[in-house]
């Protein structure tokens, strides 16, 4: 459960975690465009593209629109896994341009934790996200995946 400083901090991401567009703009401009990376195969063969679709579709990945903007800002492509599995790695860096700096935070060293002294009992935990980004939605303006033209996804998918 979060604390209410927290909630409203997140409830309130466009102000907190977004920059103003024009801040984004003037960061995309500065830095260069950025074509983000899309699996050489699914962009050759957009009969795959459109499987591939589908199956984002099956699982509740995919949101359409009727307004498709021209340029697309989410790439993809794939990694194995040490079992064997394939990672699907959606590829945001373009999205980037429109979040905040992150906080800062500062880690204790190896050194300064062994310096640590105390009378009583010292509690050490650690803490991991399972699949954090998959449970991790863009904000609506920012999720446009196609790289090609929302006429031939369209035809290959009926």
């Amino acid at each position: 459960m979060l604390s209410a400083g927290d909630s409203d901090w997140l409830c309130n991401y466009q102000v907190n975690l977004l920059r103003d567009a024009n801040e984004a703009t003037s960061l995309h401009q500065e830095l260069g465009p950025a074509e983000p990376y899309v699996d050489p195969f699914l962009r050759n063969n957009p009969t795959a593209y459109s499987d591939f679709l589908h199956l984002l579709c099956d699982r509740g990945m995919l949101e359409w629109t009727l307004a498709p903007k021209d340029t697309h800002t989410i790439g993809v492509f794939f990694a194995a896994k040490k079992d064997g599995k394939i990672r699907v790695i959606f590829d945001a860096r373009v999205c980037n341009y429109s979040f905040k700096d992150p906080l800062s935070t500062r880690l204790p060293t190896a050194s300064s934790l062994s310096q640590v002294e105390t009378d009583g009992p010292v509690f050490v935990a650690a803490g991991d996200i399972n699949a954090a980004f998959y449970r991790m939605g863009l904000p609506s303006f920012l999720r446009f995946l196609l790289p090609w033209s929302s006429w031939t996804v369209y035809r290959l998918w009926k």
